[in-house]
């Protein structure tokens, strides 16, 4: 890493400490699925074929923040055969090489993704912004969105506002928030919708709303129809967008 892209959480996922949740996160597509189900009364696997059932299996996918590509595998598994993951750690980027075939890999930030504008049709992160300090999320967020065609889509740990947590002992290492909002402020045209499976879904041209799962165009009449629905879902179950992740 350069040392403008250097961060004090970047460092700590680089060093020992990464390398230990690494080690704590070498589990087989069924066990991640397993523990899906348990924590959240949902796998991965249909949480995957709920949002993207739909989607061309070629659409070329970006994971940050993939580590020994847990969530590509599922991916992978699913059909989708153009997937990419980038992670900060070369530990990890080591197990997931020998792991999976056919997957592009590559040793970068959410900082500096090495790809051009525009190259992905859907860029996701999986319990990852969690772990970048508030002051450098933007930045983050920002490259995501210069790399996403169409769609970003993101499952992270929530709360209605700025909340720190201590991490296995340490300080500024992760942080829950409302993800979905901070998208919203730095990138304030794109269209997004509240998810009953709590889960970030945002896209500049449709949203795939999760009363109907169809993609469609803002302002349309099945869409006004949804945001309905949608703020029906809201008013009886608040804060219920960007909540669950894979248990860290």
């Amino acid at each position: 890493m350069s040392s403008a892209q250097a961060t004090p959480q970047l460092g700590a996922w680089c060093g020992e400490f990464g390398r230990e949740y690494t080690m704590r996160s070498c589990l087989t597509p069924e066990q991640v699925d397993a523990l899906w189900g348990k924590n959240y009364g949902i796998t991965r696997t249909e949480l995957n074929r709920r949002f993207l059932g739909s989607s061309a299996t070629d659409a070329r996918i970006l994971e940050v923040g993939c580590n020994i590509g847990n969530q590509l595998s599922l991916l992978q598994r699913f059909g989708y055969s153009n997937l990419y993951g980038v992670d900060v750690q070369d530990y990890a980027l080591e197990i997931a090489r020998s792991r999976l075939n056919n997957v592009n890999f590559a040793q970068a930030s959410s900082f500096s993704l090495p790809y051009e504008d525009k190259y992905f049709d859907l860029v996701f992160t999986s319990g990852v912004l969690i772990h970048i300090s508030p002051n450098d999320l933007p930045a983050a967020l920002d490259e995501i969105h210069r790399c996403a065609k169409s769609y970003i889509w993101g499952s992270e740990y929530y709360a209605s506002g700025e909340t720190e947590i201590n991490y296995r002992g340490h300080d500024e290492l992760l942080w829950k928030m409302d993800y979905a909002r901070e998208y919203w402020r730095v990138l304030p045209i794109w269209t997004w919708c509240w998810s009953s499976d709590s889960l970030t879904w945002r896209t500049k041209t449709s949203t795939r709303c999760s009363c109907c799962e169809k993609l469609h165009k803002p302002r349309n009449r099945r869409d006004r129809h949804c945001r309905e629905v949608q703020h029906e879902n809201q008013r009886h179950h608040p804060g219920s967008i960007g909540e669950h992740s894979l248990a860290r």
